[in-house]
């Protein structure tokens, strides 16, 4: 009888489709003023326009993949976390804590940190394809910790991660 590997995977909280929308929104009347542009005669002024055309085009897309195809942000299980950043044992981590971080015009974001062992390796290959942490918050990787976004409340976060890591948690 084979013995299945408990897990547990977070997907995206924030509103993919008011991303969607959003990028669909900004992508259309960027294509409207540089089509207002190019019958005035282009400037280089306009190549704003067209950088903004190429990153909204772009982000519309991923929001498209996401929603067709969802993509995990975080995956847990008994011997690691992994995500974006990679994968990381938690043999190698030594606590971990939460802390608010400014994101200037954005707000504040609450981010889980995963003090590393003295002397561990950089995370590792994740075991899978995870979300653009560019759509859901970039985790931080030093050779001191790994920062992620937050998941879910505080409460929730420190059950999900009480289940899989026995470590010290800074609740």
């Amino acid at each position: 009888m084979a013995v299945q590997k408990e897990s547990y995977v977070v997907f995206p909280r924030i509103g993919t489709w008011v991303a969607l929308v959003l990028a669909l929104a900004f992508l259309l009347g960027d294509v409207a003023i540089l089509s207002i542009d190019v019958s005035a005669g282009l400037s280089f002024d306009d190549a704003w326009l067209a950088i903004g055309l190429v990153f909204f085009g772009w982000l519309f897309l991923a929001c498209l993949r996401q929603i067709r195809s969802p993509q995990p942000v975080i995956g847990l299980d008994r011997e690691a976390i992994e995500g974006s950043f990679g994968r990381m044992p938690w043999i190698d981590v030594e606590r971990i804590s939460f802390r608010w971080k400014w994101m200037g015009s954005a707000g504040i974001t609450r981010r889980v940190v995963l003090h590393r062992q003295d002397g561990a390796p950089e995370p590792g290959r994740a075991s899978r394809e995870y979300a653009s942490g560019f759509l859901f918050g970039s985790p931080r990787v030093d050779s001191r910790r790994v920062e992620l976004q937050a998941w879910a409340y505080k409460r929730r976060m420190v059950s999900n991660l009480r289940r899989f890591y026995s470590g010290p948690i800074e609740a």
